[in-house]
């Protein structure tokens, strides 16, 4: 029971760590090409986004104390999962919402729990 509080203490610590790099990671204003995305298809961003997403994204996690390896792993897992849910504008919005104490984050928390659960499990 201890170990199971714990280690649910321990996924929703993580997320909130992920979510707070998500929130940091600086985007270029750059704009997706989404016009003809339709319900179900992935959002492709900008590569210089991605880019940027990961390589700021890595660093604020490894300063956090996260080894790099798993690090570039939760990035690169949220910010596929972005892609695949949320055009880039609303993205960027949810991040800036986040930052600024909005409640329309829980999107990105969950897609950072997801993520955490996923590279926890290939442990």
């Amino acid at each position: 029971m201890i170990q199971t509080s714990f280690y649910k203490l321990s996924i929703a610590s993580a997320a909130w760590l992920v979510f707070s790099i998500v929130v940091a990671s600086s985007l270029p204003i750059a704009r997706a090409d989404n016009s003809d995305s339709q319900a179900g298809e992935r959002y492709n961003y900008p590569p210089d986004v991605v880019d940027t997403y990961i390589k700021d994204c890595t660093k604020n996690a490894i300063e956090s104390e996260v080894p790099q390896e798993r690090a570039e792993a939760l990035c690169r897992c949220t910010i596929n999962r972005f892609q695949a849910q949320l055009p880039l504008e609303k993205f960027k919005q949810l991040t800036r919402d986040a930052s600024e104490g909005e409640e329309s984050a829980d999107v990105l928390i969950d897609i950072a729990l997801s993520c955490f659960e996923e590279i926890d499990s290939e442990r």
